[in-house]
């Protein structure tokens, strides 16, 4: 990291402010409706892709309902960072609550599927945000001792997302419409939006808007967005009857795309004062595994989230509630109907169940080498304890350049600063800390100006 990217990261706002525990609790219960609305959104409607195909004529392009909210998604989660640390945390995730909610309520009313596509690409911009943002407030509000329980609170309320989701659409795709979800939660997310507004917390100063957005990197959210965009629609689209992986159109995007991931490294390396990859974070072994973990076990979590209820109903022929996890297994023991396959002939019926049962085999292999590479990378995850580096060398003294000692906070604010020469000497060498306290303090020439004054006073009062 060069000096220009040093002085620009201390340069922004800290925004570390620790609540008393009933506001952290309270603070806790607005993140968890959020996590929650927002991860009913974005698994739910894996379930509702083959009647959303079927109302929207859209059986070959199906897939982007999901791909355009993963790309989207991708792109902007790590601007979400940048944005909170220059405009503040509830600033961003009050902004990115209510852009979901309007995008899920601009979904409901999709006439066709291309404008369905693009409100679930405004949607997964949205869940992006949310997502990294309330693990940033979490960082913010709690000590670093705590933040692990309180992440676990968040992290179960992924988990009643995840299963919620699947089983709130497919009652509504069963007994009403697929639109239903849409309806529920457009409304559900406004009031979130209403709490966050109105009892996060936030100590932003006031802001100066033309040097905010001279910080932002708009060269590398430009080359990032392009080669996240150009990479991945090649990949989910190739292969396919239009666009197979020799066409034009595919190597085209996988080259221009190449080419713009290289523009985008160069620019956060060399160009960037605050850069949204910081790439020296990667020189940390234990930063780089995790972040590898996150990329393969998001591949293989994606994959099972929206090939799994295509399989079990388009090749088991169960209906979307019986498509849930095994725990859920007992909420389908009512009757539902079975997808109707009597227009296909038999063969055709075989052919059909063969191909859906051939891709998602292939994708649910594809994700065991992946999980198997995330456990090896856990060998290179060092835990380092629950106190920072920066708290531990101020509380720990330090030798200077000649061998003397570095007395820590404690020591000074006990042993005092001395009136003398000496122990003016002695409060520089104290560092940073020692300069701190004796900004506070008086200056000793001064005290000794007054202190002789006070003694001549007294001379010329003393009888002779």
């Amino acid at each position: 990291m060069g000096r220009k990217t040093e002085d620009a990261e201390a340069g922004l706002h800290d925004q570390t402010q620790l609540l008393p525990k009933r506001q952290v609790i309270f603070v806790f219960m607005i993140m968890s409706l959020a996590l929650l609305v927002c991860f009913i959104d974005q698994n739910g409607i894996g379930v509702l892709l083959p009647d959303i195909a079927r109302d929207l004529n859209a059986t070959s392009s199906i897939s982007w309902a999901g791909t355009s909210a993963l790309i989207a998604n991708t792109v902007f989660q790590v601007l979400y960072g940048r944005l909170s640390d220059l405009f503040g945390r509830k600033s961003v995730l009050v902004s990115a609550l209510v852009l979901l909610s309007l995008s899920d309520l601009a979904c409901s009313l999709s006439v066709n599927a291309t404008m369905l596509y693009i409100f679930r690409g405004l949607a997964g911009v949205a869940n992006g945000g949310i997502t990294s943002l309330t693990m940033m407030i979490v960082s913010d509000i709690v000590t670093l001792q705590e933040r692990g329980k309180y992440q676990g609170i968040l992290g179960a309320m992924v988990g009643l997302g995840n299963a919620l989701g699947p089983l709130i659409a497919s009652g509504f795709a069963l007994h009403t419409t697929w639109r239903g979800l849409f309806y529920l939660l457009a409304p559900l997310i406004m009031l979130t939006v209403v709490a966050s507004q109105l009892y996060l917390p936030s100590n932003m100063p006031k802001l100066n808007l033309k040097e905010i957005v001279a910080k932002i990197d708009f060269l590398g959210l430009f080359f990032g967005a392009a080669a996240v965009i150009l990479l991945l629609i090649p990949i989910s689209s190739g292969g396919h009857a239009g666009t197979p992986w020799n066409s034009p159109e595919v190597i085209a995007m996988f080259v221009v795309g190449a080419i713009c991931l290289f523009a985008f490294l160069l620019a956060e390396w060399k160009w960037a004062r605050l850069p949204m990859v910081p790439l020296s974070m990667f020189k940390k072994a234990s930063v780089a595994a995790m972040l590898a973990q996150s990329f393969l076990l998001g591949a293989s979590y994606y994959g099972y989230l929206y090939f799994m209820p295509l399989y079990y109903q388009n090749v088991r022929g169960k209906s979307p509630l019986s498509s849930l996890p095994p725990r859920l297994a007992s909420v389908a023991n009512s009757t539902f109907a079975a997808p109707d396959l009597s227009v296909y002939s038999p063969a055709d019926q075989v052919a059909i169940k063969s191909a859906y049962a051939a891709a998602s085999r292939a994708v649910f292999i594809w994700c065991v080498p992946l999980v198997g590479i995330c456990f090896i990378l856990s060998a290179f995850i060092k835990d380092h304890g629950l106190q920072r580096k920066e708290d531990i060398e101020v509380a720990t003294p330090h030798a200077e350049g000649d061998g003397t000692p570095r007395r820590s906070i404690e020591d000074v604010e006990k042993a005092g600063v001395p009136e003398s020469e000496g122990g003016r000497d002695a409060a520089k060498k104290t560092g940073d800390v020692g300069e701190e306290h004796a900004v506070n303090k008086p200056d000793h020439s001064e005290r000794a100006s007054i202190g002789s004054e006070k003694s001549g006073k007294s001379e010329h009062s003393r009888p002779t």
